[in-house]
């Protein structure tokens, strides 16, 4: 005998009235040096107000790019300066290291450092899991970062590689 466990697919969501959200997220694969992170601001509606994806070089691990990712889109959000922000992150284990003050995090001190900083400089912004069904756009940015060979910012009007998925999100219940 065995069982089926059918867990619903989560999708994105829109902030709250007067919040925005920035769904970020980071790759890497071990047989390469580089990386890829991407992130999308959107106000309470979904529309679109400003995307990033970024080549890295030099990363170590998942974990290592996404907290790089959460560090871009905390950037973005200070450039911009944007507040009452809910970042969306679908790597767990990255915001629990943000969030424990107590341990070691050796390796990724550095980030993580210049991460709690950022979120002090910010008004209102907080750091949420989401599941990585919930991070489409985020995903295909950092699909193009990884090909790229410089940073990209867009600003107002979304890129035509993530319209797809900015209006798949906009259309789930």
């Amino acid at each position: 005998m065995f069982y089926l466990i059918v867990r619903p697919k989560i999708s994105w969501t829109p902030a709250l009235d007067g919040q925005w959200k920035l769904n970020v997220d980071g790759s890497f694969l071990p047989s390469l040096t580089h990386g890829g992170t991407g992130g999308v601001l959107r106000d309470g509606t979904g529309c679109f107000r400003a995307a990033f994806a970024n080549h890295v070089t030099s990363v170590a691990s998942a974990k290592h790019t996404e907290l790089i990712a959460i560090r871009d889109g905390l950037k973005m959000l200070q450039d911009l300066q944007a507040e009452n922000v809910i970042v969306e992150s679908d790597y767990l284990e990255a915001i629990s290291n943000i969030a424990d003050l107590q341990a070691m995090h050796i390796v990724e001190a550095g980030i993580i450092d210049d991460i709690r900083d950022s979120l002090e400089s910010l008004h209102n912004v907080r750091i949420n899991h989401v599941p990585r069904s919930g991070n489409r756009v985020a995903h295909r940015l950092v699909a193009i970062a990884y090909e790229a060979d410089h940073a990209v910012m867009w600003h107002d009007q979304a890129p035509a590689c993530i319209l797809d998925v900015l209006n798949f999100d906009c259309k789930q219940p």
